[in-house]
């Protein structure tokens, strides 16, 4: 009987067939004996040819052509003898491995995970290439089966990653991400989770450069799935960036660059995200310009085809915020970024870390475009580092914009002024200047914008009145190229203008600050004095936009919320005011009836009573308008005489209150929705994490602003042809694909000229027909045009 069959028996009647399975155990045990005999030995030949001295290897150089023959045979002998040995243990163990299951309480069967694993672990780099294949599956699926555990299993899968197998190295990749994602997808795995992430620490930095890449493979992976996707993860493979070998330390860069794409897969995303773009884009085109006439029908396939196109680019919008928000959150995950920074830094500079092997200037790109993003997010002071990026801030410079963009990166508020203005000085003399190309003028405008927008101090300029006029001279050279006869550096030019006509108007001259804005504090206002503005906190313009604030008194004509931040009473107090003017409203009572608003902003004392009058106005104005009218009398003429007498006391403030109601009895108020507030206020926070999550993040392309496109070279017109003929029928005119035949009579007859078809005899004997020849001949031509018709409808 043959081990297929005997497997599909013992499944089907586990009781009957335990001897069976018994003895092919036995049968097992005994050829794993074996194999563990045959790899010690070859361990054995292997250590020994190692180490044999030279002189042997001499004479071993000796021998006759015959012992060299005999030698080679006996060893292929032994090897086909081998393949056949690990063949059928591999046939025993495909069978225990399916039917151990069927066995859970024998002692035995619950064996058989252990020594299989205790194998693979110890002579895997010994067995053939298919016997290691067929025990890693078959402890994969005893691990399925819930036989062994993932604390056994996943370690030795890991420790596989050294063997020179490229499919037994995919078969664990695919097994471990499955495995982990699994255990974590109902709840996390604390434990499991805590033992595999210290023996990958361990992996990463393994002598092993194969163990080493693939483990941070699998840690890139469970973190871009949302399995692994904590701090000790990303930290882990922080340690990877200082790796020995540049294949492990170029992985870990990317991974931190771009975790949320997979460094094999990102530039096959990015041509099929460009090829669909353009298809659909072609389609869009095609549909509303392929036609002479635009009907109705046109028009909207049209418009669905441009609607695709406009679909496809916010999902485009969309993907490209998740990945920076997935970017940013790597980075902040960093236990000691400052340590990082400078290691870093370090390695980018020029040194070949352990290894003592240079990097390519590529990669120390790559290095240097992390270190700026790490300095962005955490804002931390590298000095070293901005003179180093001068040096490469030369228009000939290959990567001169990624580099331009990396500066702008590191320039955040905590950097001083000295590190910064000798860069923006080394740009504007390289970049921006007569003799300098419109492309490179525009990019050197927008660095210059893009850093002095996220440090305004950069140049100095209130540090002493030397650097003041220094600075004054450069901003003034610089807007000057808004008369340019690029496009590209105009529209830098016009907008770093604005920006400094913002942050420091002082440095430009008098005739190009523009007019006065209220922002600035250069324009007075009814209720805003020159000396209240100077006392205004920062931020004050955002505090005015409060909803029922105005409702609160201020101090000297300004508003309160533009001298303080308003407290939880005074928003209290702001809701009172609000019923109070929607009782008006529906009561039609004046101010002075119910009191002014100084009672409710009065003492702590009287809140209670406030409230009580909020409560009794609501059950009011939720009342019938049938209600008694000598109670809404009796409620009047008591809130009248309670404003008579705080006027007759002396309360000149009630009294004031009273007549600033009375001017503002026409003005149309609305009552504070608080959940509407509070709708408002998290959207603004969503908008500002939105804004936080990407200007950190400077793209390249961005620094080169509008720009006119540049001609196309004649091999670029041909490739751009021949790309748009594939998977197009060839093209042929219609005169080319007419088969060449004779015409027929009929058809001679309406091409002859007039001259020759009136000397025919029926042209010349037309007029001679009876009056029954004409109406036989008007029947017969109503049936043929009848007959045309209805041939043209089909």
């Amino acid at each position: 009987m043959d081990l297929a069959r005997l497997q599909n028996l013992v499944k089907r009647d586990p009781e009957s067939y335990q001897d069976e399975f018994l003895g092919q155990l036995r049968h097992f045990r005994a050829q794993l004996q074996l194999i563990r005999v045959r790899t010690a030995s070859q361990d054995e030949k292997r250590s020994e040819k190692d180490t044999r001295d030279p002189d042997a290897v001499a004479d071993g150089a000796d021998q006759s052509a015959s012992a060299v023959a005999a030698a080679a045979s006996a060893g292929a002998g032994s090897q086909t003898q081998a393949r056949q040995l690990e063949r059928k243990f591999g046939d025993v163990v495909g069978f225990v491995s399916q039917t151990a299951s069927c066995y859970p309480k024998l002692k035995e069967a619950r064996e058989v995970p252990d020594l299989l694993a205790n194998l693979l672990s110890d002579t895997y780099m010994s067995l053939g290439q298919e016997l290691r294949l067929t025990l890693v599956r078959s402890l994969i699926l005893l691990r399925r089966r819930g036989s062994l555990s993932p604390l056994t299993l996943l370690p030795l899968l890991f420790r596989l990653f050294g063997a020179p197998d490229k499919r037994l190295r995919r078969l664990c990749h695919q097994h471990l991400v499955s495995d982990i994602g699994d255990m974590n997808r109902k709840h996390t795995n604390l434990q499991v989770n805590r033992t595999l992430q210290n023996f990958l620490f361990e992996m990463v930095s393994d002598e092993s450069e194969s163990r080493a890449l693939h483990s941070l493979g699998v840690l890139s992976e469970l973190y871009r799935k949302g399995v692994w996707r904590d701090t000790k993860t990303v930290n882990v493979v922080a340690t990877a960036v200082f790796a020995r070998w540049p294949k492990v330390s170029l992985c870990a860069v990317h991974f931190l660059l771009r975790p949320s794409i997979d460094e094999e897969d990102a530039d096959d995303d990015e041509e099929s995200a460009e090829a669909r773009q353009r298809r659909v884009r072609d389609a869009a085109q095609a549909a509303a310009h392929s036609h002479a006439r635009m009907t109705k029908k046109r028009k909207s396939v049209a418009r669905r085809a441009l609607a695709a196109v406009a679909k496809i680019q916010r999902s485009e919008t969309t993907e490209a915020q998740r990945r920076a928000s997935m970017q940013l959150e790597v980075l902040r995950q960093l236990h000691d970024p400052q340590s990082f920074a400078e290691r870093l830094f370090a390695r980018a500079r020029g040194g070949g870390g352990k290894g003592g092997i240079q990097a390519a200037f590529e990669v120390r790109v790559l290095q240097l475009n992390l270190l700026a993003r790490v300095v962005a997010v955490h804002e931390l002071y590298l000095p070293n580092l901005y003179p180093f990026l001068q040096r490469y801030m030369q228009p000939h410079q290959e990567h001169a914009l990624e580099l331009l963009a990396m500066f702008v990166q590191c320039c955040h508020p905590m950097v001083e002024s000295e590190l910064l203005r000798p860069c923006l000085r080394t740009v504007a003399n390289n970049f921006v200047h007569d003799r300098s190309s419109a492309s490179a003028c525009a990019v050197g405008l927008n660095t210059i914008r893009e850093a002095l927008a996220r440090c305004p101090h950069a140049l100095g300029h209130e540090e002493s009145k030397e650097y003041e006029q220094e600075a004054s001279a450069l901003v003034h050279d610089l807007i000057e190229y808004r008369n340019h006869h690029d496009k590209g550096v105009v529209t830098a030019a016009r907008s770093l203008l604005n920006l400094f006509r913002e942050i420091a108007p002082e440095l430009l001259p008098r005739a190009s600050r523009g007019r006065p804005d209220a922002k600035r504090g250069e324009a007075s206002t009814a209720s805003i004095s020159r000396t209240a503005q100077s006392d205004l906190l920062y931020g004050a313009e955002a505090l005015t936009r409060v909803p029922g604030a105005e409702l609160l008194p201020g101090t000297d004509g300004v508003p309160i919320e533009a001298c303080r931040l308003l407290s939880e009473d005074e928003f209290r107090r702001i809701r009172v005011l609000g019923v109070r003017q929607m009782l008006r409203k529906q009561m039609g009572e004046s101010d002075d009836v119910l009191g002014s608003s100084d009672d409710v902003l009065g003492s702590s004392d009287d809140e209670q009573d406030d409230d009580e009058l909020v409560k009794e106005g609501k059950n009011e104005a939720s009342e019938d308008e049938d209600e008694d009218e000598e109670d809404h009398t009796a409620v009047m003429a008591e809130s009248g005489s309670a404003a008579a007498a705080a006027v007759h006391e002396g309360d000149d403030s009630v009294a004031v209150a009273a007549d600033s109601s009375d001017d503002d009895d026409d003005d149309e108020e609305e009552d504070v929705d608080l959940d509407q507030l509070e709708q408002e206020q998290m959207l603004m926070s969503d908008s500002d994490e939105e804004d936080e999550n990407t200007r950190f993040l400077v793209d390249p392309t961005s620094l080169m602003g509008k720009h006119k496109q540049a001609r196309r070279t004649r091999d670029e017109r041909l490739a751009s042809v021949q790309a748009g003929r594939e998977g197009r029928e060839a093209y042929k005119s219609f005169k080319a694909n007419k088969v060449r035949t004779s015409t027929t009579n009929e058809q001679k007859r309406k091409n002859q000229p007039f001259i020759l078809t009136k000397q025919r005899r029926d042209v010349r004997d037309k007029h001679k027909r009876s009056g029954r020849e004409k109406q036989f001949a008007e029947v017969n031509h109503k049936r043929l045009q009848a007959g045309i018709k209805r041939r043209k409808t089909k």
